[in-house]
């Protein structure tokens, strides 16, 4: 075979490789081998980590469920004993993030952040719950984060699963007669309402939806049924209810039905006040037979 001059001026056989041919295929390779063990790192890690979040979100999620659970039990014990015990379990929760946190630094925390998100938003609940009750107000972001670094979706969404608790936590205190208390919850629940739906906060607004419905029926069946109550509580409930009222009227500009329990002719002035402002109402009363009732709201309907 005829040799040939190559452009570093070395003789080479045709059909050998060169040292220039040599030097990018060792080069290749070890970009290639820096590849592969990058990947390998990343998925030891990766298992290491689902590993560990598995078993230790379990218990997270278990910590916080119970801490949620101790909560609700402010309508049976003093609040103080319930936060004391509540700090301890806290404490128990925020030892387990720090362990997880070891291989979550840097940019590993968003690589890695989906693992254990749920719990996060779990926690976020459980504490966020505690501060209402405490303190009547939302927790905010920068409280949740002296404990750990927070993505502002889990916070929302730990927010918006705070709802159902909310919800709970106001029908528990229709039974044990604490009717301001729902009140009080009722509203809270409607500041919440007013975040804008964002993605995937979206597919949980139903929830929070959901969760003030159940409340304010429960605020509607208390002010129904207010006539049975002290006439102090009862003024309270109707002032309360006279509020939601204006809410309604400026937000939704049409009321389909509205019901209200009044001991005397108070109805007849509020059906006038409405029909003078252009309103289709009728006056359903303890006076009329079934077939007038019926009659009055096929008439009512047409």
């Amino acid at each position: 075979r005829s040799p040939v001059l190559d452009v570093t001026n070395r003789v080479t056989d045709i059909g050998q490789p060169s040292s220039v041919d040599i030097a990018g295929e060792i080069s290749i390779r070890s970009l290639f081998e820096s590849f592969r063990d990058s990947l390998d790192q990343h998925y030891d890690r990766r298992e290491r980590i689902v590993k560990a979040s598995r078993f230790r979100s379990i218990d997270i999620t278990a910590l916080s469920k119970r801490l949620i659970g101790l909560a609700h039990r402010v309508t049976q014990k003093p609040l103080k004993s319930i936060l004391q015990e509540a700090n301890e379990k806290k404490d128990e929760i925020t030892q387990l993030f720090k362990e997880i946190s070891l291989d979550l630094q840097g940019i590993n925390y968003y690589r890695y952040h989906k693992n254990i998100s749920p719990s996060i938003q779990e926690y976020i609940e459980a504490i966020s719950f505690l501060e209402y009750l405490q303190n009547d107000r939302l927790i905010t972001k920068e409280q949740v984060e002296k404990d750990f670094t927070d993505e502002t979706e889990d916070y929302v969404l730990g927010l918006a699963d705070l709802t159902g608790e909310l919800m709970r936590y106001a029908i528990n205190s229709v039974g044990k007669g604490d009717h301001d208390r729902v009140i009080k919850v009722c509203q809270f629940l409607r500041d919440i309402k007013t975040v804008r739906p964002r993605s995937p906060l979206g597919r949980k607004v139903d929830t929070i939806r959901q969760s003030l419905s159940k409340v304010e029926d429960a605020c509607y069946a208390i002010t129904i049924r207010g006539s049975e109550y002290p006439k102090e509580f009862y003024q309270h409930i109707v002032s309360e209810h006279a509020r939601s009222y204006e809410y309604m009227e400026e937000e939704e500009k049409t009321i389909k039905q509205f019901y209200m329990d009044c001991k005397n002719e108070e109805q007849d002035r509020i059906v006038e006040r409405m029909t003078d402002k252009g309103r289709k109402v009728i006056n359903l009363h303890g006076g009329l037979s079934m077939a007038e009732r019926d009659e009055i709201m096929s008439g009512f309907h047409k």
